[in-house]
């Protein structure tokens, strides 16, 4: 009977859905991942590190303060660069960005405006977290000011944020 109890808490735990993030200690996150981090910024002080789920492959993300700059940073695990995400201010938004937002969105009040960038040397985007009507969703303009897309921020955020 103990066996049987035991397989099926087993199999029962196996069919649990898997967290799409997990905050880790820095310590235990993989020594690779926190190399190229530590490469790419020397001076960031790391506020948190967590494992993700980015469009199905693994990801570990640190949330760094670097001077007066917040940002989050994605790695994989062997330590391939895969996105920042940087909060900017209005000021330093491309005028063609905020030009194309202001006229899509004219009542739209962002709460948080990022520029976020694929990949070394990869594609550039402008992320405006806005709320259109009671909906909270994230809007992502190219630099030149083309609109790209609006995603609804509950499909976006992670639990815990």
């Amino acid at each position: 009977m103990t066996r049987l109890l035991t397989a099926a808490l087993a199999v029962s735990a196996l069919s649990l859905p898997a967290r799409a993030d997990e905050e880790i200690k820095l310590d235990k996150a993989p020594a690779a991942a926190v190399k190229a981090m530590k490469d790419k910024y020397p001076k960031a002080q790391v506020v948190k590190v967590e494992k993700e789920d980015d469009d199905g492959k693994s990801v570990i993300e640190f949330t760094l303060k670097d001077g007066e700059k917040k940002l989050e940073a994605e790695f994989t695990p062997e330590g391939k660069f895969v996105k920042e995400e940087a909060e900017v201010a209005e000021k330093d938004v491309p005028a063609a960005v905020l030009t194309a937002f202001k006229q899509k969105y004219p009542n739209a009040k962002p709460s948080k405006t990022e520029k976020v960038t694929k990949g070394d040397g990869g594609e550039v985007k402008y992320e405006f977290d806005i709320k259109d009507g009671d909906k909270e969703c994230e809007v992502y303009f190219a630099p030149d000011g083309k609109f790209i897309e609006k995603k609804d921020a509950k499909d976006e955020k992670k639990p815990g944020k």
